[in-house]
């Protein structure tokens, strides 16, 4: 466990933002990738050691419009290769919201996982949106009935794949955050929800295909799919209820962060490795009992961990960590030399 403390504005989240780069060749933050260089340059560089059953090198340059990534100095052409050799995981301010954040945004973070730990989820998936938005090409050109009937057969047969593996999945995830209901103030459990269709007239429920056609009036006004995986609806409770509504900031906090080591943990399961664990600002908003029981639980977690915290974190005798100082009253040149000397002491 590494804690990079410093006053606000020294760096520690561009470390961490720097990190996750070199395993996804993009910033967690919600910019894109030219907002990286600084504003008195024209681009930026990255050079990285990593340990995997020997060294692992990754370089990145970055320009205003354009970023190339190296890996063992070969370029990149998928960011997918990266993902797979250097697992990362992120939890920041600026990264995707999943405790109070839309719908759309845990749908895509699943989905993400999947495509990590599920290699036959992407290839279903792909097939799945191709169907859906030939069926909607089709719709907005009043096309007959017997051109639609063979892409929907497509959407259920690839659509019912996808849902399968995200339901086992979230079993795993949900098995992980039993684990950890231990030092939270509740237990957390994630559901997938997907829309009730029934027929109007009689209230009886349908399959998938007969509610397709069903839909088929409202989608051609609409010009898109009304039903399907990609409209399904993901919730994190807590206690029965969402913890977006009924939770305080705090305990958003440590649900958020519980997620992310469930999320570790899943990956493990599938890929054998302990991902590199990033925690941007991870103290905010947590009382000092809820701190204390944070960081044990963090102290326990079998992989490497990368964390800021502000100058004033007062840490526990029993908590061990290396803590690395970051200050702005230093040259550029001097600074970087002191992070590499620190991060070989922290290794």
């Amino acid at each position: 466990m590494n804690i990079f403390q410093g006053e606000n504005g020294t760096g520690k989240t561009t470390v961490l933002e720097a990190a996750y780069m070199m395993a996804h060749g993009r910033s967690f933050r919600q910019s894109r990738d030219p907002e990286l260089v600084n504003w008195q340059a024209k681009s930026f560089q990255l050079e990285s050691k990593w340990q995997r059953y020997g060294p692992v090198y990754v370089s990145i340059t970055g320009k205003r419009g354009r970023t190339e990534v190296k890996l063992q100095g070969k370029a990149v052409a998928k960011r997918k290769e990266l993902i797979e050799t250097l697992p990362v995981i992120a939890d920041a301010p600026q990264a995707r919201r999943l405790i109070d954040g839309v719908t759309g945004e845990r749908r895509r973070w699943l989905d993400q996982l999947l495509s990590v730990c599920e290699p036959a989820f992407q290839t279903h998936y792909t097939a799945y949106l191709r169907a859906m938005m030939q069926r909607s090409r089709l719709l907005r050109r009043q096309q007959d009935d017997a051109q639609l009937d063979v892409w929907e057969h497509q959407l259920v047969q690839h659509g019912k794949i996808v849902r399968q593996l995200r339901q086992q999945v979230i079993e795993r995830l949900n098995f992980h955050l039993c684990e950890e209901s231990s030092w939270l103030d509740a237990p957390l459990e994630i559901h997938i929800d997907q829309a009730e269709i029934k027929v109007a007239s009689d209230s009886s429920m349908m399959n998938w295909s007969d509610a397709l056609a069903y839909y088929r009036s409202k989608d051609r006004k609409t010009g898109r799919c009304s039903i399907g995986p990609h409209t399904d609806t993901i919730r994190i409770t807590h206690q029965g209820r969402e913890i977006r509504t009924v939770g305080s900031r705090g305990q958003q906090k440590l649900a958020s962060i519980a997620l992310r080591l469930a999320e570790c943990a899943t990956r493990y399961g599938y890929r054998h490795l302990w991902p590199l664990l990033l925690l941007d600002d991870c103290m905010e908003a947590l009382d000092d009992k809820r701190r204390f029981r944070l960081l044990l639980r963090l102290q326990q977690y079998p992989g490497q961990i990368l964390m800021t915290a502000p100058n004033n974190l007062m840490m526990p005798e029993d908590i061990s960590a290396t803590i690395l100082h970051m200050s702005e009253d230093c040259g550029e040149s001097d600074q970087q030399q002191r992070f590499t000397a620190d991060m070989e002491k922290a290794a």
